[in-house]
């Protein structure tokens, strides 16, 4: 015969191993969200028959598309970055920079990976990676201003990194068209986002590499920023007036 009444059953939270969060970080975003949209990415950059190396394509699905903005949105917040190492993100979209001609996919991909660069250990693996400096500055040739704007923007990240930027200097220094390509976006286009943007990236690169400043800063530099001020805003102004100080600080 029991001498006691049983003990009330153990509350199920006490045995219940806690359920595993699924989000990514603090987004409402969930990693399988994310795993299915890397695949949906792998499946479009499978080479056409024939065509080994490239992919051409004018436009990409628009529920794809929409997915991958959402994605480009999620990577603005830095203190989500950590929480995306894992899905080495990296390697997908230098994929599509290097392997499909849309530019709407490139600009994307172009985006999310300046974003992505502002984490440290990613623009380590994206500047460890042999030919993604070079596949990046090729684009330099490109005439799509929304895809040249998002290339001074990974720039920007890239030259940001302390243990990573002299590696893309070196790349930059080595390259001797993209002061070309500089001069001419400065003197043609007429988009004050890729101008300030361009400049930004300019004023960057002067200011920390002493041996690319005495090559640039020369007579075709100087008239190629005073035709871009004409396109310029006053409230947009700030990278134009930390490179006249580079530029002249040696007067």
């Amino acid at each position: 015969m029991a001498t006691r009444n049983p003990s009330p059953p153990r509350d199920a939270s006490e045995t219940s191993t806690p359920p595993v969060s699924d989000n990514i970080g603090e987004t409402a975003y969930s990693k399988m969200w994310l795993y299915s949209l890397i695949l949906r990415v792998l499946k479009f950059l499978q080479a056409e028959p024939g065509d080994p190396d490239t992919i051409v394509s004018d436009t990409i699905d628009s529920e794809l598309e929409e997915e991958l903005c959402c994605l480009w949105d999620i990577t603005v917040n830095r203190d989500v970055l950590p929480h995306l190492r894992e899905f080495r993100l990296v390697p997908v979209f230098s994929g599509a920079v290097v392997r499909v001609l849309c530019p709407r996919l490139t600009e994307i991909s172009l985006g999310i990976l300046a974003n992505l660069a502002l984490d440290e250990s990613e623009c380590t693996q994206m500047t460890e990676e042999p030919t993604f400096i070079i596949n990046i500055l090729n684009l330099m040739g490109s005439t799509d201003t929304r895809i040249l704007m998002e290339l001074f923007r990974l720039l920007q990240a890239a030259l940001a990194s302390h243990s990573n930027r002299q590696a893309w200097l070196d790349a930059i220094h080595f390259t001797p068209e993209f002061f070309d390509r500089v001069t001419f976006i400065l003197c043609s286009s007429t988009n004050a986002g890729l101008l300030v943007n361009t400049i930004s990236a300019v004023e960057t690169i002067v200011r920390v590499d002493d041996s690319i400043s005495e090559v640039w800063c020369n007579d075709q530099l100087l008239s190629s920023i005073l035709e871009a001020q004409k396109q310029m805003h006053v409230e947009v102004l700030r990278p134009l007036s930390g490179l006249w100080r580079v530029l002249t600080k040696g007067l």
